[in-house]
């Protein structure tokens, strides 16, 4: 990751340290018998989505004595927030958005998500072109499980903007990830993510005797996870059911780069 590029993820984080600033709005509001209003605010088109999804989570989750959400955020066709709330939290969202406005952020980032699925099984290591790359994580996994022979099964990749959703799906197995940027607290980028990973059904059969495929049920993993750009990451493991090699494993490693 270039210079320029942590230069930019830093810029927009600060953007992010401003909209975390909404969550205070649930502290400060008195609702008591204020009437709920529209109204609508101008933001650049290039923040418009990250900064409406921030704005509507920090308002839904802070509720009233009487269990009623501060308000509700929805973007319009043309760009503009929609806001639906007390007077008191509306002021609360136009001093949040001027002070977006005054840090001139950049564009939010987009990140890309590649995930390999691998097949495990102990035995000799084996190198492979394909899993050049994974080396590093291979590594990590036979220190923990012995000398393994590892089968690349399926790589897949997608792009999303941070605060925003993607799912993209291959010939054996489909990838979804919810993302955000966020900072560790020395003002170095990290990736926060939940990430879905399915080998479908007919990726996970077996051969009969007669040569005949049957498929298998299939696996699935789901993990909340946090990573370093760049930086490769073993989210989880599986069985991987297969008569002829019933030791045989299924790895996710992951990849998040700005």
């Amino acid at each position: 990751m270039s210079m320029g590029t942590i230069g930019r993820s830093l810029a927009w984080l600060a953007t992010g340290a401003v909209l975390a600033t909404a969550t205070m709005l649930a502290t400060q509001v008195r609702r008591g018998t204020e009437a709920v209003v529209l109204r609508s605010y101008d933001v650049r088109p290039e923040l418009a989505s990250e900064i409406s999804s921030a704005l509507g989570r920090s308002l839904a989750g802070g509720k009233d004595k009487d269990g009623i959400p501060y308000g509700q955020v929805t973007l319009s066709p043309n760009g503009q927030l929609l806001v639906t709330a007390p007077p008191s939290v509306q002021r609360g969202v136009a001093k949040v958005l001027e002070d977006i406005e005054a840090r001139e952020p950049l564009p939010t980032p987009t990140i890309r998500f590649e995930a390999w699925l691998v097949a495990a099984s102990p035995g000799n290591h084996v190198d492979s072109p394909n899993l050049e790359e994974l080396e590093p994580a291979l590594h990590a996994v036979e220190q923990s499980r012995g000398s393994m022979h590892f089968e690349l099964l399926e790589k897949l990749s997608t792009q999303v903007r941070s605060g925003q959703g993607s799912k993209i799906e291959g010939q054996r197995s489909t990838m979804e990830v919810n993302t955000s940027l966020r900072s560790n607290g020395k003002d170095q980028p990290l990736v926060a993510a939940r990430v879905g990973l399915q080998l479908m059904p007919s990726s996970a059969g077996e051969y009969n005797s007669s040569n005949v495929f049957t498929p298998g049920r299939g696996t699935k993993l789901e993990a909340q996870t946090e990573m370093r750009p760049g930086e490769l990451l073993v989210v989880g493991q599986s069985s991987l059911p297969d008569k002829s090699s019933p030791a045989r494993e299924l790895y996710y490693i992951v990849r998040a780069s700005l």
